[in-house]
């Protein structure tokens, strides 16, 4: 093993949280070495929607839009159930707006009618989300020439295709550095006066995310790295991890007939952007839920108790030819023909009773179903669910059914931690020198059980600027 230089910082992770806390650490004249896997900075930044929020902003202003922080705090705890960490959301939120003016200030761009109230989880009940035309690349683009600033100034040194494989600690607990290899696997070690893990999440490795919160099914689009190191590395070192018990999936995904690794979105299943054609069926053939339910916290929370966390969404001819607006949006028309009954998720056939049997289902719980759905439709009340979009049976043959799964890009579990971000051990002791930031320290955290709208990026961004600021006085 190589003996590497002493830094003021050791961050490792170069994505959403790691940036800012580089470049803020630096500015204040830190030392700082960010060790990071991928070939280039930005982590899930490259992949990410961008979706922020903040209130209280220079842009709210110039729309007449009376937002406070306060009000922000309030309508995220209730969008997360009253389990959200009140503390560290609170910090977020108090400081989202700061974080979003320095983004602007370096040259960020947000969609012109911006802010606006997202449908896509459960709302909030003002305009505080934002959105830039490059997604998440906008951020990087605006945080990089920072970055490089400080590279330059010799305040930073990047270490790219860098795996972190463990702290360096003493008999009595404090950590003092980071070990680590390169992409020819030679190993090295730096001591720091402050170790932060800015790893990220966990998304793509099933078995820790099943273990990790609390048993449920692991379908994702997730950033390839994300496969928990960093949680292992600081529960190596004494930590202790959170927040997994609260769980929410993605309401759905489809495993990508283009990418036999993904499962993405890639139907309209938001009813405010259009009401659905289609019936849900759980993988037995029977309903479970209000298809055109508004609130999409009740339509994702409906997955949960599933088996698999999945269901089929049943349609007809007769909807492809009459639906206005089509059911698929992420494939075009020859994918989608391509696809049937050759991708094991896509099922057509010219008979109920075959396409039962084509997704695996017993034929007469299937045929109940949708006797009853289009009873329903003939009679203009949905008695069962309380649907209210009932516009036609589904009666034409060919029939098709896709097969959607509760989708998860994010790890809920992270490394428990003081309100300093100090990795805290067993008995929830600060473990010196040690710190965790970003989605390490699980999506939990500052979402409970639920997806408040921005609260991904925003406590990366936002907690990684302040740590940076403030990292030296330890």
């Amino acid at each position: 093993m190589t003996a590497g230089a002493e830094f003021d910082v050791i961050v490792a992770g170069g994505g959403t949280a790691g940036i800012p806390l580089a470049i803020f650490a630096a500015q204040r004249g830190a030392r700082v070495l960010v060790l990071e896997r991928n070939d280039k900075l930005g982590g899930t930044l490259h992949m990410s929607s961008g979706q922020l929020s903040a209130a209280g902003t220079r842009l709210q202003a110039a729309r007449a839009i009376n937002d406070t922080p306060q009000k922000h705090f309030e309508d995220a705890m209730r969008i997360s159930h009253r389990r959200a960490d009140a503390q560290y959301l609170r910090k977020v939120i108090d400081n989202a707006a700061d974080t979003l003016h320095w983004l602007l200030d370096n040259g960020y761009e947000v969609m012109p009618d911006h802010p606006i109230i997202y449908l896509a989880h459960e709302p909030y009940n003002e305009p505080r989300t934002y959105f830039g035309p490059r997604k998440a690349l906008g951020i990087l683009d605006a945080m990089l020439p920072l970055y490089q600033t400080q590279e330059r100034a010799g305040r930073i040194k990047t270490l790219l295709n860098t795996t972190v494989t463990g702290v360096i600690q003493d008999r009595d607990g404090a950590v003092h550095g980071l070990r680590y290899a390169d992409a020819a696997g030679i190993t090295y070690a730096s001591s720091s006066k402050n170790t932060v893990l800015a790893l990220g999440g966990y998304a793509r490795h099933p078995e820790r995310f099943k273990t990790w919160t609390h048993g449920y099914p692991l379908y994702s689009w997730g950033y390839e790295h994300a496969r928990g190191d960093g949680h292992q590395i600081g529960m190596d070192a004494g930590g202790m991890l959170e927040h997994g018990q609260k769980y929410l999936c993605t309401f759905a995904g489809i495993r990508n007939p283009l990418d036999p690794a993904q499962v993405n979105v890639l139907t309209v299943l938001t009813p405010q952007m259009r009401a659905p054609w289609e019936v849900y069926v759980t993988l037995e053939g029977k309903r479970f839920m209000r298809e055109d339910h508004p609130s999409v916290d009740a339509r994702e929370r409906a997955l949960l108790p599933l088996p698999e966390m999945s269901f089929w969404a049943v349609y007809d001819q007769g909807i492809v030819d009459a639906a206005p607006v089509p059911f698929f949006f992420g494939l075009s028309a020859d994918q989608l023909a391509a696809a049937w009954n050759v991708h094991p998720s896509f099922k057509r056939a010219d008979t109920l009773a075959g396409l039962a049997a084509a997704c695996g289902l017993e034929s007469e719980p299937l045929a109940a179903t949708l006797r009853d759905y289009n009873a329903a439709v003939a009679a203009g009340k949905d008695a069962a669910f309380g649907r209210e979009h009932l516009p036609q049976a589904v009666a034409s043959a060919p029939y098709y059914a896709v097969l959607h799964h509760g989708l998860s890009v994010t790890g809920w579990a992270g490394l428990d931690s003081d309100e300093e971000l100090r990795v805290l051990d067993a008995v929830r002791k600060p473990i010196p020198n040690l710190f965790a930031v970003g989605e390490l320290l699980g999506f939990g955290r500052a979402n409970g059980d639920a997806f408040v709208g921005g609260m991904g990026l925003q406590p990366a961004l936002t907690m990684g600027r302040l740590l940076g600021q403030r990292m030296l006085k330890w």
